[in-house]
C-alpha cells in the first residue's frame, strides 16, 4: 500500500493525531526519507515495537521518496536521487527498478549519463497544489494545442489560396 492519505482521514487515524504512529503516517504519506530518518533517530526502537518490520519501511520509504522525486521532475540525477535516497550512487539503477515494478513510475535509466528520465509518476497524496500543478499543465497543453490548431488552418488556408 502506498498511498496514506485516505488512511489520515479516517476518524479512527485522527484519535492517534499527536503520537509517535500519526507521526509516521504523515512521513510515509508525504514521502520524505530524510524526514523519516530524523523521526527514526528520535524515536529508536518504536517501530520494532509497533510490530513493524524496519527494514521494509526504510525500503517503501526510499520508493516513496523516489515516487515523490520524479514527481516533482521528469530528469534526475543519479547523485540528487542519491542524496534525497540516502544511499550510494551505485544503488541508483536498483532503487528506480524497484519503484517502476511497484508501479509507482515509469522511467528511463540513462546509465552513461547518470539520469532518470520520467514519463509517468505517481504522487503520495493529491491535495490542492497537485490539483494546482495538473491546472498548470492542462493550460499549457490547451494553449499547445490552439498553436498546433493555427497552424493547420494557416497551412489549409494556404493551400486553398493556391489551388
Amino acid at each position: 500500500m502506498f498511498e496514506v492519505s485516505s488512511l489520515l482521514s479516517l476518524d479512527a487515524v485522527k484519535q492517534l493525531s499527536g503520537t509517535s504512529v500519526f507521526g509516521l503516517l504523515q512521513l510515509i504519506g508525504n514521502g520524505d526519507m530524510a524526514a523519516y530518518t530524523s523521526w527514526e533517530a528520535a524515536h529508536k526502537g518504536e517501530l520494532k515495537t509497533l510490530g513493524f518490520n524496519e527494514d521494509a519501511v526504510s525500503r517503501k520509504m526510499r520508493l516513496l521518496t523516489l515516487s515523490a522525486l520524479c514527481a516533482k521532475s521528469p530528469v534526475l540525477d543519479f547523485s540528487a536521487i542519491a542524496a534525497a535516497l540516502k544511499v550510494p550512487v551505485d544503488e541508483i539503477e536498483s532503487w528506480v527498478i524497484a519503484v517502476i515494478k511497484a508501479g509507482l513510475v515509469e522511467a528511463k535509466l540513462d546509465e552513461l549519463n547518470e539520469k532518470v528520465i520520467v514519463s509517468r509518476s505517481t504522487h503520495t497524496d493529491f491535495g490542492l497544489a497537485q490539483w494546482q500543478e495538473l491546472q498548470t499543465r492542462l493550460q499549457a497543453w490547451s494553449s499547445n494545442i490552439a498553436e498546433v490548431q493555427q497552424v493547420l488552418d494557416n497551412a489549409r488556408a494556404q493551400i486553398t489560396r493556391s489551388s
